[in-house]
């Protein structure tokens, strides 16, 4: 629902439109689609290492792909014992990445091969994209749980959860963020906590359910800008807090929003009724909002003035500043995870199953 001066539009993309468009120039498969898959996803997320010249990607097939950023030579490939469905994270030459079989990894980026004597282990599935800071690994798990382990070593720092929640919920995990020695994480009975990073102690935690009961997780990465953290609940809205105490500063209601992207001037967010937003990040009132035909959205990504935003038919490019859809790129099955993009490329894995290199024209 729009506040009293925003923009509504509905935004049909035309093929016909001579605006830039989105060129595939390689395709690297990660995995085969389930014969009984009725709609398949990939939620994993390709990163960028060696400086944007390697792309190193997660498949359901339970393997850590690392390929040429702009040719797709694949450099080595590293088989987990679960399926990858978060986002690795790189520093120098390590690569972070958890997988369902409840285990963090640490790769080597040149070759692949693991750094530490053993991965680090938990109890239930890492789905989401662990955070790096002081020296340390922050992840989180499915069993509302988040840990810290040394960068280096994998040895256990600390971890702290929070009870499970017995009404419905998403069951998922958006992951943690660190900034300015805090971490901030969401969970499924609809809190939000920040913790000291050196120890996981609770600094504060706050409940974003508001007056629902039911899918009320906080199931989104959070995003900081400032002195503001930005996190959704699903069944309320997106929230800005205060990062230092905790205080709600502003509520945007809508269902299903999903990790927003903060841009120069607006914060960007995608709802479950196929909204994109950009509001003012200061106040929450929404400055532009556009409906999307083309299915399931996910959180967006922002880039200057280029939105990309994946849909379930495919990443739909926006120009920010005109709040109009520009190019869109429609790769098998659609688009569950987030773009990344770098030096006028763009990198996903497709809900197909394939690592996509594709360049803005």
């Amino acid at each position: 629902m729009c506040l009293l001066g925003c923009r509504a539009i509905d935004v049909h993309y035309d093929d016909r439109d001579p605006a830039p468009r989105i060129q595939t120039v390689w395709q690297v498969q990660l995995d085969e689609i389930e014969p009984v898959a009725y709609y398949p996803k990939q939620t994993s997320s390709p990163a960028y290492g060696a400086n944007g010249r390697i792309v190193v990607a997660g498949s359901n097939r339970g393997e850590v792909v690392a390929a040429d950023a702009q040719s797709g030579r694949v450099r080595w490939r590293f088989a987990t014992k679960g399926k990858v469905r978060g986002t690795p994270v790189i520093d120098g030459k390590a690569v972070f990445v958890g997988a369902t079989d409840g285990k963090l990894y640490r790769l080597d980026l040149g070759s692949g091969a693991e750094d530490w004597d053993a991965p680090y282990g938990t109890q239930g599935a890492i789905t989401s994209k662990p955070a790096l800071g002081g020296g340390k690994v922050v992840f989180q798990n499915n069993q509302n749980r988040t840990y810290a382990v040394d960068a280096k070593t994998g040895v256990y720092a600390w971890d702290q959860g929070r009870p499970r929640p017995e009404f419905l919920t998403i069951q998922g995990d958006g992951g943690p963020v660190i900034s300015g020695g805090s971490v901030f994480a969401g969970y499924e009975d609809g809190y939000l906590v920040a913790m000291r990073l050196d120890d996981g102690a609770t600094i504060w935690s706050k409940s974003l359910a508001a007056d629902q009961r039911q899918f009320i997780d906080v199931d989104t990465r959070p995003v900081v800008h400032g002195d503001t953290v930005f996190a959704a609940s699903f069944a309320v809205g997106l929230y800005a807090v205060g990062a230092k105490h905790g205080n709600v500063r502003w509520l945007h209601r809508a269902r299903g929003v999903q990790t927003p992207a903060m841009g120069d001037r607006y914060l960007f967010a995608t709802t479950g009724a196929g909204r994109v937003l950009a509001l003012d990040p200061k106040t929450g009132k929404v400055q532009w909002s556009a409906r999307l035909d083309y299915g399931e959205l996910s959180g967006p990504t922002i880039v200057g003035d280029n939105l990309f935003v994946p849909t379930g038919n495919g990443v739909v490019l926006f120009d920010a500043a005109r709040a109009s859809a520009v190019a869109r790129i429609s790769p098998d099955y659609g688009q569950t995870g987030a773009v990344v993009t770098t030096g006028g490329w763009l990198h996903m894995v497709t809900n197909g199953g394939t690592l996509v290199g594709a360049r803005l024209l």
